[in-house]
């Protein structure tokens, strides 16, 4: 039973073995899919997101065009706007603007003179006859045609509009809408559970101004949290436990990723409080095609990261129990055709070896086993047939002996008395 034993661990050791190492291995490409997929669906909602950014701007843009090319007919605002009567313009216009900001969130509206000097602000009636340098405007005034796109101020990102203003074939001027981009961000969160930041680059904001929007908004002055950009929007602002995550995310290095990187992408994932917030974003371009700033993505990925995890486990779980079960099964068929064989043969040749050359094995398949068998069974066969044959031999040999003893006798055979 030894030898039967050895066999048996020999033939099942290689395929516990296998079955180790195919477990091992389903278990380490589960969680590489279990990582793949979770990235990839991350990677595909920051696309969306981009994607969705951009729809909300170019919506907005057909808006502010359409608004903007409404207004351009109006003969009574043109002949204000040549008169020079920078108080009536603002007079007529206030309504106006008041009814756009309700209805459109316009937070912008400019008259400039054909060389760029701005005439008035309906928004800011204080400030005029300033140059105006903007990217929008510099389309508009090049090819005569609306002038749109971002554009970062002092304080915020605006979406802006720009269009020739025209009396009969004459240029009179150029009229101008804008509005902050911080509702887009608002809109994004409405459509999904993720949150929002818009990210500038400092060099192109003013510090002091920037600090005077934070007082009047009651909320904290984050200037100092970064070198070299600043948070300008987002949907967590005075959120401690976000604005944790959103540091982190909003890192230098991450933020010099997007820039550099070609589309929107995945960055990273950040622990806290024992939830799991994934960063990812996409760069902003202004007007002018420069790299300005970057929008910043972070998704709570933890119940959804538990999904799939759950449902990866009962995956590899069902694998193991059906490598399992097919191990058993081999485990089974080997016993059957080679296992339980050799028990016979090896009990078979026990009786043969203690003397029963009439015991035969018996056959049941028709391979090396058989093969074995059958030759067991002719050796036995042969080897009684050789005994018979030798005590056979034996036989006569005797009986010669005893006649020859048998006439020795008889005869008396003595030699002396013959003498």
């Amino acid at each position: 039973m030894r030898i039967f034993r050895s066999i048996k661990i020999k033939l099942t050791a290689p395929i516990y073995l296998a079955l180790f190492i195919a477990i091992t291995i389903l278990c380490l490409v589960g969680v590489n899919r279990y990582s793949m997929l979770l990235n990839m669906d991350s990677e595909a909602a920051i696309k969306e997101q981009a994607d969705k950014f951009e729809l909300i701007k170019q919506k907005d843009i057909e808006t502010m065009s359409a608004a903007i090319d409404m207004f351009a007919e109006d003969e009574e605002y043109k002949n204000i706007f040549i008169s020079g009567d920078r108080e009536a313009l603002y007079k007529k216009g206030l309504p106006l603007y008041e009814k756009l900001e309700a209805k459109y969130s316009i937070t912008h509206f400019y008259f400039h003179l054909t060389d760029g000097v701005n005439f008035l602000r309906l928004h800011d009636k204080e400030k005029y006859d300033d140059k105006i340098e903007r990217f929008t405007f510099k389309e508009a005034k090049y090819t005569q045609k609306i002038g749109t796109g971002l554009e970062l101020g002092k304080t915020a990102f605006a979406l802006r509009v720009v269009k020739p203003y025209y009396k009969g074939e004459k240029l009179i001027g150029y009229i101008e809408l804008g509005k902050e981009i911080g509702h887009f961000l608002q809109i994004l969160k409405g459509e999904s559970e993720d949150n929002f930041m818009i990210i500038a680059d400092k060099k192109y904001l003013d510090e002091t101004l920037w600090a005077s929007v934070r007082e009047s908004a009651n909320s904290r002055n984050n200037w100092n949290d970064d070198e070299n950009y600043l948070i300008i929007n987002s949907t967590f602002d005075g959120q401690e436990d976000i604005e944790k995550s959103a540091k982190d995310c909003s890192s230098t290095e991450n933020i010099e990723s997007i820039r550099l990187g070609d589309g929107p992408m995945l960055l990273g994932d950040y622990n806290v409080n024992g939830e799991t917030i994934q960063c990812g974003g996409f760069n902003m371009k202004d007007a002018g095609g420069n790299d300005v700033g970057a929008v910043f993505v972070l998704r709570d990925i933890t119940e959804y990261k538990l999904a799939i995890l759950k449902e990866w486990i009962v995956l590899i779980g069902g694998a193991i129990v059906v490598l399992f079960i097919l191990s058993l099964g081999i485990f089974s068929y080997i016993s059957k055709v080679i296992i339980n064989p050799l028990k016979k043969i090896e009990k078979g040749t026990e009786e043969i070896a203690k003397g029963d050359l009439d015991k035969r094995i018996e056959v049941f398949y028709d391979d090396e086993i058989g093969s074995l068998a059958k030759n067991i069974n002719v050796m036995a066969a042969n080897l009684k047939k050789e005994i018979k044959s030798v005590e056979q031999q034996i036989e006569e040999k005797t009986k010669q002996i005893d006649k020859i003893n048998s006439y020795m006798v008889e005869t008396k055979l003595k030699p002396k008395n013959e003498n």
